[in-house]
C-alpha cells in the first residue's frame, strides 16, 4: 500500500479530517469543524528500488485554535489555560503512542520521526504538531 493511503487510512481510523496536498492548498480549509483534528500530509518522497521504498516527508496534525489564547504561562495565566497543554501536548501524546504504533503495526520501520510544535498556523489559527518523517516500508 503506498504511504499516502495508509495515512489517510489511519487518519481516518481515528475520525481526523485527511487533507494531502501542498501547504497553499491546505490553507484553503474552511470547514468549520472546530475542534476536530486534522492531518495534512504534505507531497512525499519515494525512493523506491526492488526490495523496499523509503518515504519522506511533513505531516502535521492540528486543530482550530484561539488566536489570543496564551501559550503557556504569560501574562500570569495558568498553564492549565494555555495552548501548550490544551492543544499541543495531546497531539504530541498521540502521536508518540497510538498514532505509531498503528504506524508500526502496518509492517514499516520508521527511521525518523521527528516533531515541531506548531502555533497559529494558516489562516484558521490551527495549533499541533508538525512532523518530519522517513519509513522504511519492505516490498
Amino acid at each position: 500500500m503506498e504511504i499516502v493511503e495508509l495515512f489517510r487510512e489511519v487518519a481516518e481510523s481515528f475520525d481526523w479530517i485527511f487533507d494531502y496536498g501542498r501547504k497553499d492548498f491546505h490553507n484553503l480549509i474552511d470547514d468549520g469543524t472546530n475542534g476536530k483534528w486534522h492531518f495534512f500530509l504534505d507531497p512525499v518522497v519515494d525512493d523506491t528500488n526492488s526490495q523496499f521504498a523509503i518515504y519522506e516527508g511533513y505531516f502535521m496534525v492540528l486543530s482550530i485554535a484561539d488566536l489570543d489564547q496564551n501559550y503557556d504561562n504569560q501574562k500570569g495565566t495558568s498553564p492549565e489555560d494555555g495552548k501548550w497543554l490544551q492543544n499541543i501536548k495531546p497531539k504530541k501524546d498521540f502521536l508518540k503512542t497510538k498514532f505509531r504504533d498503528k504506524l508500526e503495526c502496518a509492517d514499516l520501520e520508521i527511521l525518523r520521526y521527528r516533531m515541531t510544535e506548531v502555533i497559529n498556523f494558516f489562516d484558521d489559527n490551527m495549533d499541533g504538531v508538525l512532523v518530519n518523517f522517513q519509513i522504511k516500508q519492505f516490498l
